[in-house]
């Protein structure tokens, strides 16, 4: 059985390789380490320190402006939700 080593077909690796011949190194290699300390670097830089000195006021008045535009857009809608005539309204009043 020729070409056989114990009994197993040659691998790419073992028989298939010209041995006059060096690998050629890939330029992807360690490539994974540089994006992964690239993204730890940058995420540290971020959530380490406040980047601007009232940081935590412009989230808190982001936040509120969000809430009124959507009360706002939902302004036109609200008798959607409840009866149009509520406890709080007159009955004399015709809508």
């Amino acid at each position: 059985m020729a070409g056989l080593r114990g009994g197993l077909p040659p691998t790419a690796d073992t028989d298939r390789t010209d041995p006059g011949r060096t690998p050629v190194p890939s330029p992807f290699t360690g490539m994974s380490r540089r994006i992964d300390a690239r993204i730890i670097r940058c995420l540290n830089d971020i959530t380490g320190r406040a980047l601007f000195p009232y940081q935590a006021a412009i989230v808190r008045i982001g936040f509120s402006l969000t809430v009124l535009l959507y009360l706002l857009r939902e302004f036109p809608n609200r008798h959607g939700c409840t009866a149009r005539r509520t406890p709080g309204r007159s009955t004399s009043r015709s809508d």
